[in-house]
């Protein structure tokens, strides 16, 4: 009996064990269930919910005395709180957590949790714009995660230290980051180094390859990763890279919100192309797609923008009044205050542009900003206090308090230098100098304008420290700068003068401009300036710098060893610009001679004010600077009533004697590469006399020459590659556009762009002993009504390397273009004429041909560069 009893006792115990287990396992079970479930509120943004179930998570762990689960749990409400705007409680969890992973040992499972936690804590840094803390966070978090072969850990703190370097503004390094840990060529994100790297194509396949074996098997981490590294290549200048990138990622989208996102990046890339329709169809499915309340928003911005940017006033109103409420609801993040930033960026160029419109008062515009600037310090950002505080500044510069603008402005300025952000401290500088010329401080404000180009100078592309979301054109908020320096400069004194050194630094500072626009256009920093002196160039030659600014036209003439002179013209800059427009439309109208008045218009202008001084100096050779819409005419066909310009000048342009290598060309050396298309190719049209043309370079000068299914890119190239050639001349289809991916040459078998046309150019060395003398584009056109299309000639004259470019501004009349060319190189063949006065002859000629007289026929060709 006591034995049986004993039997009953133990299986007794035995189950209520098993039952206590069961219970535990269960219990255990279920936290680890409440923890994902925090986890996937959190990621559809409800972080209310999230916190909930994870207090309550942390109080079971508390109560079990788990401090590793404690961490854990605390890192995550950390990010919960900063979603929720919460930032002290937000800190206080994070500083809990640190503290309790300090005793924790280091094996595999527990560096999984450090790297987890350290993952969390620069996701905390970077939502408070600490984006140097993040980066140095982020790459102990990838070491912990390394070593504990956590590779989904060590993709995400690889694809976190790229958004770092994002906001640091350092793409290309953040590219290179992404590359690697997706196993992708590095030379991906190397786009400016055509002779190193492979070509844009090829670039593609790499990407296709790597896309190809994720299809249908990419988790949320990768997803990420390649959106990121669409982003950061779309910021180095290569839309067609990311754009397959997005797209292949469009169709595994696992969510709404991933749909939205990678539609919002489809919608930036068109916009920048000028594709508004398309951009904004794309904008508004990722509208309709979006979960994250500032997803929304940075959506309805991006919209905003393009109405803004395609002038479509009427329905700004009512998408305002959108943003605002959307704006209201989001709690205090970096990125929500930046949304914040830059609706109020976009309102205040909006209500200076358009006051027509119903938008918010500049009181409502200067409440919000005054409350960004308190939510700044709550977040303790320095970097976007300083914008707030500028925002606020431009505020009262519109409502004409300037004390106030003035000391806001300062204080945001003192903020952004001591943070050493130069591309927020010359906007500080730009809008100082405003204030400061608007006060009657004259001299104080040609001295802030010109710190504001000076820190302009130092700004690199490919360095910009900038916010993703606080995007500025080069046109709106570059070129402003030095032209409005320029017109203080300009400006004469109580006596009417204008002291020499400031001629002298107006001149400077509009080279400055062109080569700042050159190097937008190109898309990198790489043009090195080379300052001559006129009295260095030639005997005979005059530079003529006009400079367009709103009320008036400035003409700076440097002539040898003479002071700059300056004249002026009263004539606005949209009189201005619609004469050289109506100009440049009607001479390509053969059957028309509308362009006379124009054409007369512009010579009374541009040219009478300077005869008296030219003809005094014996000047031969003009030399012009052209500045906005006058770079799209040709200076030539000038008409004083009775003669054209060219018939009493040589005429050449330059980007700016900054560039000008002045060399004459060696009589001794014409050997010239002439290639060609005679035939229709990719859509364009034939060009019949190319042949003939080409044969003309033959009967005058020693030549090679590639004609049609001669002229493919390999073959073009392995000709300049195993020769040296002073002069190349090209007669083929040319296209040049303010827009980098339409300029282009068509070779036989492909669409020769800048940067490739520049590898086979500058060929085996970069020496200027080996440059090219004389590049020829015989049949190119420039977009019509583009004011900066010839910025792709210009691009084109620089890149190649080539001392001295011709080319022509429209499709020209193949035949007349033969003849020309003909004449052109038999003169440059006699020896003893330069560049510009065998091009002078070889016009004169066809303008004296009755069949040619139309300056239709003999205009179009353009001298830029070296003109000796």
């Amino acid at each position: 009996m006591f034995n049986r009893l004993i039997k009953w006792l133990l299986i007794a115990l035995i189950s209520l064990t098993i039952a206590l287990n069961s219970t535990l396992v269960t219990a255990q079970t279920s936290t680890i269930e409440q923890e994902q479930q925090g986890i996937n509120f959190y990621q559809n943004y409800q972080s209310q919910q999230a916190i909930q179930i994870w207090e309550q998570v942390l109080q079971v762990y508390q109560e079990k005395d788990d401090q590793f689960s404690q961490a854990r749990v605390l890192s995550n409400l950390a990010l919960a709180y900063q979603q929720k705007g919460e930032w002290e409680k937000a800190e206080q969890a994070l500083a809990q957590s640190l503290n309790l992973i300090k005793s924790v040992s280091e094996t595999s499972v527990n560096l999984s949790l450090i790297a987890q936690i350290l993952n969390n804590q620069g996701l905390i840094q970077l939502g408070k714009g600490q984006a140097e803390q993040a980066l140095e966070t982020w790459q102990k978090a990838s070491q912990a995660y390394a070593k504990s072969s956590d590779k989904i850990g060590y993709l995400r703190s690889q694809v976190n230290q790229a958004k770092a370097l994002d906001l640091m503004g350092l793409h290309s390094r953040a590219c290179q980051i992404l590359a690697e840990a997706l196993q992708v060529d590095l030379t991906i994100c190397l786009p400016n180094n055509l002779d190193k790297i492979p070509r844009l194509e090829h670039n593609k396949n790499i990407i296709i390859k790597k896309l190809k074996q994720l299809e249908n098997n990419i988790d949320s981490v990768k997803f990420t990763a390649w959106h990121t590294l669409a982003k950061e290549l779309r910021e180095t200048a290569q839309p067609e890279l990311s754009q397959i990138i997005l797209q292949n990622l469009l169709s595994q989208a696992n969510s709404s919100e991933d749909q939205a996102i990678i539609l919002l990046s489809l919608g930036k890339i068109y916009s920048s192309e000028k594709n508004h329709k398309i951009a904004l169809d794309f904008y508004q499915k990722a509208e309709i797609e979006a979960v994250n309340p500032l997803t929304k928003v940075l959506i309805l911005l991006q919209q905003l923008e393009l109405f803004q940017v395609t002038e479509q006033w009427t329905a700004i109103p009512d998408l305002v009044k959108k943003i605002s409420s959307k704006l209201e609801e989001l709690p205090i993040t970096q990125d929500a205050i930046y949304a914040q930033i830059n609706f109020i960026s976009h309102l205040i160029l909006i209500k200076k542009t358009s006051s027509n419109i119903n938008l918010p008062s500049w009181l409502e515009l200067a409440k919000i900003s005054a409350n960004i600037v308190q939510q700044a310090k709550i977040i303790n950002s320095p970097r976007i206090e300083s914008y707030a505080l500028g925002n606020l500044g431009a505020i009262y510069e519109q409502t004409k308090q300037l004390d106030i603008a003035q000391t806001l402005t300062e204080q945001a300025l003192i903020i952004a230098q001591s943070l050493n952000t130069p591309e927020i401290i010359y906007r500080w500088q730009w809008q100082l100098g405003r204030i400061l010329h608007l006060v009657g401080d004259h001299e104080k404000a040609i001295f802030v304008y010109n710190e504001a180009v000076n820190t302009l100078e130092l700004l690199k592309k490919d360095i910009v420290y900038t916010n993703q979301n606080i995007q500025f054109s080069f046109t709106s908020t570059v070129e402003p700068v030095y032209r409005e320096l320029v017109s203080l400069l300009l400006q004469p004194d109580t006596n009417g003068n204008i002291p020499q050194e400031n001629l002298i630094k107006a001149r400077s500072t509009i080279e400055s401009l062109q080569l700042a626009e050159l190097d937008n256009f190109l898309q990198e920093n790489c043009l090195k300036a080379q300052p001559k002196s006129i009295d260095e160039l030639a005997r005979d030659a005059a530079v003529i710098y006009p400079i367009i600014l709103p009320d008036r036209l400035e003409i700076i003439l440097s002539l040898p060893q003479q002071p700059l002179k300056r004249y002026v013209t009263p004539v606005p800059k949209s009189q201005l610009t619609s004469t050289a427009l109506k100009l440049r439309q009607t001479l390509v109208i053969r059957s028309r001679r509308d362009f006379y008045e124009p054409a007369q218009n512009l010579y009374q202008w541009l040219i009478r004010p300077l005869e008296q001084d030219l003809k005094n100096a014996q000047i031969e050779t003009l030399v012009f600077v052209l500045d906005g819409a006058l770079r799209n005419i040709p200076v030539g066909t000038l008409y004083d009533g009775k003669q054209y310009l060219i018939e009493k000048y040589e005429t050449s342009l330059t980007p700016g004697l900054q560039l000008l290598n002045p060399q004459p060309l060696q009589q001794t050396s014409l050997y010239t590469l002439g290639v060609g298309i005679t035939q229709a190719r990719k859509g364009f049209s034939p060009l019949y006399y190319v042949a003939q043309e080409l044969e003309s370079i033959q009967e005058n000068v020693k030549s090679r020459i590639m004609l049609n299914q001669a002229f493919t890119f390999q073959d073009f190239q392995e000709q300049l590659l195993d020769n040296s050639f002073p002069i190349v001349h090209i007669a083929t289809h040319s296209q040049f556009s303010s827009n980098f991916e339409q300029t282009f040459l068509l070779s036989w078998d492909k669409k020769i762009n800048v940067r490739q046309l520049e590898s086979l150019l500058k060929g085996k060395s970069n020496s200027q002993n080996n440059a090219i003398e004389l590049l020829v584009l015989s049949a190119c056109e420039t977009a019509t009504g583009d004011e900066k299309a010839t910025l792709g000639l210009a691009g084109i004259a620089v890149r190649s390397g080539a001392r001295s470019t011709i080319a022509t501004l429209w499709s020209v009349n193949d035949e007349a273009s033969a003849e020309l060319m003909r004449t052109f190189y038999q003169t440059l063949a006699v020896g003893k004429k330069t560049k510009s006065q065998s091009l002078r002859e070889a016009k004169l000629k066809l303008l004296s041909n009755a069949k040619y007289r139309h300056p239709f026929y003999w205009s179009a060709y353009i001298l830029l560069g070296n003109w000796l």
